[in-house]
């Protein structure tokens, strides 16, 4: 058997080192977070959430401050076709609130299910039958609560959606109604998206206010 080259031998264990260091780093890469970390992870997601939420807010307010404004000027009869872009194109921003806030929620939501998958692996862990019993128990009420919070999230920001395409489809019609000089169902448009946007943005703060305060207490069941 013939000797190998000290060349292929060097590059034998240059390889076998590079891969032994992947390895390593792989390794650290998949290291399970610690249920601290977990919680951590989320109440921060929470705060992106709540700023995301504050800033669809301020857009979509401002969106129908400058439908107001249009509205005023096709009563004045000054109403220009540009006027009707730029407000369409306000209201094209705050879609992009909309569903900036709708992809920080689902990461709130995957972080949750982390925290609470790490969790349930560490009761099943827990040998007492009855301190086991008993954490499942505060384990299970606690998810329920925050899937309860989690579906009126949702189900607020798919209002936000429909009061968006609603809103578009408004300033469409007001811009019709300006072409054809008919301004007799102008107020009751106005008001009637007004108080929608009102409704939705009030159910929207009650769930993220309802969430915050859920969060910051509980963990507390697992800490007793």
């Amino acid at each position: 058997m013939g000797v190998i080259p000290s060349k292929i031998v060097t590059a034998l264990v240059l390889c076998f080192f590079v891969l032994i260091c992947w390895m390593m780093m792989c390794r650290g890469e998949k290291e399970p977070k610690d249920i601290g970390d977990r919680a951590i992870d989320r109440a921060e997601q929470a705060d992106i959430v709540r700023t995301a939420k504050e800033n669809t807010q301020i857009a979509i307010q401002e969106s129908y401050r400058e439908t107001e404004k249009v509205a005023d000027k096709m009563r004045n009869r000054t109403a220009t076709d540009q006027d009707f872009r730029s407000v369409l194109s306000l209201w094209g921003k705050s879609e992009s609130h909309i569903r900036n806030l709708e992809q920080e929620f689902h990461r709130l939501i995957r972080q949750n299910d982390n925290l609470f998958l790490d969790l349930d692996g560490q009761i099943q862990m827990t040998r007492d039958p009855v301190t086991k019993e008993r954490l499942e128990d505060a384990l299970d009420r606690v998810f329920e609560e925050n899937e309860v919070i989690f579906r009126d999230t949702k189900f607020a920001i798919d209002n936000l959606w429909e009061l968006h395409a609603e809103a578009e489809s408004s300033v469409n019609a007001m811009r019709v109604a300006h072409t054809l000089g008919e301004l007799s169902d102008l107020n009751v448009g106005l008001k009637n998206l007004k108080r929608k946007i009102e409704i939705v943005m009030s159910d929207l703060n009650d769930a993220i206010r309802t969430s915050k305060t859920l969060f910051e207490n509980d963990m507390i069941p697992f800490e007793q």
